[in-house]
């Protein structure tokens, strides 16, 4: 089929796709969803300034500084014990936020480690994430994968965590298959200034050039084999 034109939405500012479902903010600070069953765009947030989807979920960050997250065909719901936010982001069954501190907070689920607290316990109110950061050094952008996620810094350092089943940690082969519960720096990356997760492979832009890696079945690391 054709691209199609989304119906009932305008003056768009961002998107995100989730796995069956489409998340639009528009220049009004409005939220607009659709997918996962409901063909019609649908308001469900007023006053946000950052959206995201991945899988199921959606994420929300508000004008004063409140994050928001909820699953398909559900109400946004406020994130408790969050403020200052300045951005969010959406896993397959976790989510994440950065506050203006830089710091950085995770809650859902943990099964693969994809909270970077240490452990796998699964954890329904936000997380604070632990970083070996230089001084002066902190977190300016997030992105989650179905179970593992990523953090940019200001130095253009690179931070991963969670499920590695596909190399999604990028860490090279002796790292392959096991699990990060905590933060890892990538240090063949330097330089980064954007960063995005799949479901199960990473994309990073740094010095004039993509990188990529983890899960290629499909093709989604573009280096010309499976």
């Amino acid at each position: 089929p054709l691209p199609v034109m989304a119906e009932g939405v305008s003056s768009v500012v961002a998107i995100a796709a989730g796995a069956d479902t489409s998340i639009a903010l528009t220049a009004d600070g409005s939220v607009y969803t659709w997918g996962g069953g409901e063909s019609n765009a649908t308001k469900v947030l007023d006053n946000a300034t950052q959206v995201d989807a991945k899988g199921e979920q959606f994420t929300a960050v508000s004008v004063d500084g409140s994050a928001y997250a909820w699953n398909k065909n559900e109400t946004p719901t406020k994130v408790e014990g969050l403020s200052n936010v300045i951005t969010s982001a959406a896993g397959g069954n976790h989510a994440m936020a950065v506050l203006s501190d830089g710091n950085v907070y995770t809650w859902g689920a943990n099964e693969s480690g994809q909270l970077g607290i240490g452990s796998v316990d699964d954890k329904s109110t936000p997380q604070k994430v632990s970083f070996d950061l230089a001084v002066g050094e902190y977190i300016i952008r997030i992105s989650a994968g179905d179970n593992f996620a990523m953090a940019l810094t200001s130095a253009g350092d690179v931070y991963v965590w969670g499920n590695n089943d596909y190399s999604q940690m990028g860490l090279g082969n002796t790292m392959a298959h096991s699990d990060f519960y905590s933060p890892s720096k990538i240090e063949s990356i330097t330089g980064a200034t954007m960063i995005t997760a799949g479901a199960n492979h990473a994309m990073v832009y740094a010095v004039g050039k993509v990188y990529t890696w983890g899960a290629n079945d499909s093709g989604q690391l573009g280096k010309g084999t499976d």
